[in-house]
């Protein structure tokens, strides 16, 4: 996110930590509560087509249900 930032700041990036902890070292390195936010990739709390462009890096593998996920990163 702090990449995407600094390449590309006249666009908005919003990422989703599951952890506290994960989120709270991002915090620390600059990102605000709104450029991060903690919650789950089975209800991300965002509306329909809110995004035009949704990203997931290494995290699939990790879950038991991929599919949903995938699922609520295309709604």
């Amino acid at each position: 996110i702090i990449y995407l930032k600094e390449k590309l700041p006249h666009i908005r990036v919003v990422g989703v930590e599951l952890s506290k902890d994960l989120a709270n070292v991002a915090y620390s390195k600059g990102l605000s509560a709104s450029e991060l936010i903690v919650g789950s990739g089975y209800q991300l709390p965002f509306v329909n087509e809110e995004f035009d462009v949704v990203i997931e890096t290494g995290m699939l593998h990790h879950v038991k249900y991929p599919s949903k996920i995938i699922d609520e990163m295309q709604r």
